[in-house]
This record gives C-alpha cells, structure tokens and sequence, in this order.
C-alpha cells in the first residue's frame, strides 16, 4: 500500500503502547496499594506509594520505549535520493555535514519566525 514504507502499525503501536500500558499499570498500582498487596513504610500515605511507583516504573520503561521509538520513527525514511531522476523517493542518501553545522541548523528558528510572520 501507499503508506507501507512508513511502517504506519509500527509506529501506532509504539505511541499507543505507552499510553495503554501507562494506564492501565496506574490501575493495577493503585488496586494493589488499596488492597495492601504493596506497602511500604517510606510512603505512608497510599496515593504517595501508588504515584511514586508509577513515576518510577515510567521512568525505567520510557528507557526501553526511546529505544522502541528511535526505530520505529527512524530518520531514514525522510532521507531521499539525490541521484533519483525518476522522482521516486527510494531512500539511500546518509546525512551530510559536520555536527556543529547539523547542531547550528537545528537549533536554528527563522522557519518558526518567517512562519510566525507569514501567519500573522
């Protein structure tokens, strides 16, 4: 299909699985704390215990969800080839520059104010 080579279920999944898993963890926490499955001494309020592990346990899996993401939402597919005469948008080229002027163009914002001011 036409949207194929984007790998569209890849990256829905990536985005909704963390949504969906932080959800319904939250859920899960908070029925064990209530039910006195996880306590601790540390946090003597419940909703204290419930929050500071949920923050730690996204903390951890937003690790292992960088790591998902920087594959599924590669830079690649927006690269394009030069020599392609045909117009298509088979990928090949790599990056050029060095990092200092790859950093400089990213950080740079006269699209963002040229945009500002063409909307303005």
């Amino acid at each position: 299909t036409e949207l194929g080579p984007m790998n569209p279920l890849g990256k829905f999944l990536a985005v909704k699985a963390i949504v969906f898993f932080s959800f319904w963890q939250s859920l899960v926490i908070a029925v064990m704390v209530k039910f006195g499955l996880l306590s601790s001494t540390l946090y003597p309020i419940d909703s204290e215990l419930s929050a500071a592990t949920q923050d730690f346990l996204i903390c951890v899996e937003m690790l292992i969800f960088a790591v998902v993401h920087h594959y599924v939402f590669s830079y690649r597919e927006f690269l394009r080839n030069p020599d392609a005469s045909s117009g298509s948008d088979h990928v090949t080229a790599e990056p050029s520059g060095d990092f200092t002027s790859n950093l400089r163009a990213m950080v740079d914002i006269d699209d963002l104010l040229n945009d500002t001011r063409g909307t303005l």
